[in-house]
């Protein structure tokens, strides 16, 4: 070369078109488990008691005539599973959930997603 040594600056490696889909199903998927989160909230609110399961999201009230997932369904996973709920027995909190990307419902462990 002419002049010396060619100027280049050393780059990143570039993350494999796998890992950025897998990461993007992920942030999806969080994005959902956190849109459901807030319409639970909602519906706390307007009927002063959790849903006894997520479907029950679906069923439309006075106030709400439509339900409360109005643009959300289907109520899956980046991955095509359903989103996992579980209702404590007191009534008064829930787990919701995602069995992420192998699918297996790890109770919210391994590569389980939550909002």
């Amino acid at each position: 070369s002419v002049g010396g040594e060619a100027a280049f600056a050393p780059s990143e490696p570039e993350a494999a078109p796998a890992d950025e889909q897998n990461e993007a199903a992920r942030q999806a998927t969080i994005d959902q488990l956190a849109a459901v989160s807030t319409r639970i909230a909602v519906f706390k609110l307007d009927q002063g008691r959790l849903p006894e399961s997520l479907e029950e999201l679906a069923k439309p009230t006075a106030n709400y005539p439509r339900g409360f997932l109005e643009g959300l369904e289907p109520l899956k996973d980046a991955w095509g599973a359903p989103l996992l709920f579980a209702r404590a027995s007191d009534g008064a909190s829930y787990r919701l959930w995602s069995a992420g990307p192998d699918g297996i419902d790890g109770n919210g462990q391994g590569d389980d997603l939550a909002p």
